[in-house]
C-alpha cells in the first residue's frame, strides 16, 4: 500500500510539472490571441 502511494505520488508530481508546461504554453497562446484581436479591432 506504501509503494502505491509512493508511485501515485511520483505520478502526481510528474503530471503536475507537465501540466504546468502545457498551462505555460497555454498562456502564450493566449497571449498571442489577446494581441492579434487588439491589433484587429
Amino acid at each position: 500500500m506504501r509503494i502505491v502511494a509512493f508511485n501515485g505520488l511520483r505520478n502526481y508530481k510528474y503530471s503536475i510539472s507537465a501540466r504546468q508546461k502545457q498551462n505555460e504554453s497555454q498562456e502564450m497562446s493566449l497571449e498571442t490571441e489577446r494581441k492579434l484581436s487588439l491589433t484587429n479591432h
